[in-house]
């Protein structure tokens, strides 16, 4: 099968990692350095899906303080951001595809909305997330 007209359930990662809505943004961050990740889908309440932040999010409320400039930054950063919760500066209109979707069609969406994750989604239910990373790994594979 060529690789456009796989589905991505086949390329994308099960084991999502989120963050609720109500958490702060020093709690993504955390994660996002321990998993060295750069984005989460955030849930609201009931587990289903409300946006998503990136790791570019949160570097442009640090850059913003100047708290990039320092050898402590990563202490400092987290610091900063307990101040603000996640609802402040996640993307609330999150693009997302469904798990039966092919390639071909998260790459077409990818270059549309110049992103770099998509949440993958069974109904409303998120089950996965892709990267574009995901899939320059899937075709430098052959």
């Amino acid at each position: 099968m060529e690789i456009k007209y796989l589905p991505v359930s086949e390329v994308m990662t099960v084991d999502v990692i989120t963050v609720n809505k109500n958490d702060t943004a020093d709690i993504a961050y955390r994660i996002m350095q321990h998993h060295n990740i750069h984005h989460l889908p955030v849930l609201d309440d009931d587990k289903k899906l409300c946006g998503i932040v990136s790791k570019t999010d949160l570097d442009s409320i640090s850059i913003g303080m100047g708290l990039f400039a320092n050898q402590h930054r990563d202490e400092q950063n987290a610091i900063h951001l307990s101040t603000f919760r996640i609802t402040e500066f996640m993307v609330s209109e999150v693009v997302t595809l469904n798990i039966d979707d092919t390639i071909e069609t998260a790459i077409r969406i990818f270059s549309q909305n110049k992103i770099r994750a998509i949440p993958i989604m069974n109904d409303t239910n998120l089950v996965g997330i892709l990267s574009a990373l995901d899939i320059l790994k899937l075709i430098s594979n052959g």
